[in-house]
This record gives structure tokens, sequence and C-alpha cells, in this order.
């Protein structure tokens, strides 16, 4: 039998995008975050696990406080109330260009307009950093809305394809 395939859509913006009329009130705070790596893992599974995130946790634990120790890895989390309720996992690969790996809400979060303004704002900090592309890619394992949330932040699909699911 073949291997499950997944769909695999890249995207990409080269400007920060406009501002919105989205003037909605939400009191959290973006903080740009150097995690214990426990910590980090605990978020990452409340916020992966129903999408089937494995990447980080299959990392050993010398190779995952190198990660975070990376001056290029970026680790922005949301927090709402003083609880930290999503994260937007990125890594600078040059001075022009940033990737976004991992973007999401822990899901008693989902459904109350958050993640459209969580990623505004994370967007806004990692274009700060000056860089000439942000880019990112979402699969047909994650959130149905993923795609549109991020279209609708500006970003625009560069390529698509068809992997093997044991592959992303």
């Amino acid at each position: 039998m073949p291997a499950a395939k997944l769909t695999v859509t890249y995207l990409e913006m080269f400007q920060r995008p406009a501002p919105t009329d989205d003037e909605r009130a939400l009191a959290f705070d973006l903080l740009r975050d150097d995690l214990d790596p426990a910590v980090f893992l605990d978020l990452f599974r409340a916020v992966g696990d129903p999408w089937s995130w494995d990447g980080r946790t299959r990392l050993s634990a010398d190779e995952l406080m190198a990660f975070l120790a990376d001056p290029k890895t970026i680790i922005l989390t949301l927090h709402l109330s003083g609880r930290r309720i999503g994260f937007c996992e990125s890594i600078q690969h040059n001075i022009e260009e940033i990737e976004i790996t991992h973007f999401g809400l822990i899901p008693d979060m989902l459904r109350r307009g958050i993640g459209p303004r969580f990623l505004r704002r994370a967007l806004e900090s990692l274009w700060d950093m000056q860089p000439k592309r942000i880019w990112l890619h979402t699969d047909t394992k994650d959130h149905p809305k993923a795609l549109e949330i991020y279209q609708r932040a500006g970003f625009k699909i560069f390529d698509i394809r068809q992997v093997p699911s044991g592959q992303i």
C-alpha cells in the first residue's frame, strides 16, 4: 500500500503587510522568549499535538538545547492573562530571509479570532528585523483555516507539492 500523501503549500511575502482596519482589542503580550527546553516542549506539544507536529519532539536533549540557543532561532510566545497560549517559531536563515517553521495556538484559544491578530503581531516583529523575504509552509494536516489565514495576512503561494506524510 503506498504511503499517504500530503499537500504542502509554500507561501512567501516580500514586504510588510499594510495595516488593517481590525481594531478589536485583545490584551495579549507577544514576547521574544528564551525558553527552557522543557517549557518549550510543553508548549510545542500543547499547540502541535492536534496537528501531529513531532519535529522538535524527535530531537535529542542536546539537539533541542542547541536549536533553542542558536541566534538564528526566533521564538515569539503569545501570552494572555499571564498564560502562554501560542507561539511562532522562526529561523533567520540569513540577513535577508526568515522562515516561520511553526505557528499556532493552544486548542482552547482557537476560533476566537486570535490567530490572525497573533500572526499580524508576529509578522510585525519579524519585519522589524528587516528581512527581504518571510516564508513558510503549511500542509493538509494543519488547521483547516491555516492557508486562508496566511493568505489573508499577505502571503502568496509560490509552490505546491505532494509528499509522503512521513517527510514533513
